[in-house]
C-alpha cells in the first residue's frame, strides 16, 4: 500500500479516541446551561490565568489544576485536550 493510500484510508476511517472524557468538559456537562456557558467563556478568556480559574472553581469544590485549564485551552491541538473547540 502506497503511503498516499494509507493516508486516504486513514483519512476515511480516523482512530477512535479512548480514554476519559476532559475533566474540563465533564464539569460544564454537569452545569446547569447558564452556568456551563459562563465557565467556558471565562476559561476560553486568555486575558485571566489558569490559576486564578483553578482557584474560583476549588473554592466552589471542583478539584481543577491550573494544567487541566491549559491543556483544553489548546484543545484541538496536538497537546491539547480531545474536546472540540
Amino acid at each position: 500500500m502506497s503511503l498516499r493510500s494509507a493516508i486516504e484510508d486513514f483519512l476515511a476511517n480516523p482512530p477512535v479516541q479512548s480514554g476519559f472524557p476532559c475533566k474540563i468538559d465533564r464539569i460544564i456537562a454537569d452545569l446547569p446551561k447558564e452556568d456551563a456557558k459562563a465557565l467556558a467563556d471565562l476559561i476560553d478568556n486568555a486575558n485571566i490565568s489558569a490559576s486564578a480559574i483553578s482557584r474560583l472553581l476549588m473554592s466552589h469544590n471542583y478539584d481543577v489544576k491550573p494544567a487541566s485549564i491549559i491543556k483544553h485551552r489548546k484543545r484541538g491541538e496536538a497537546n491539547g485536550c480531545r474536546c472540540k473547540k
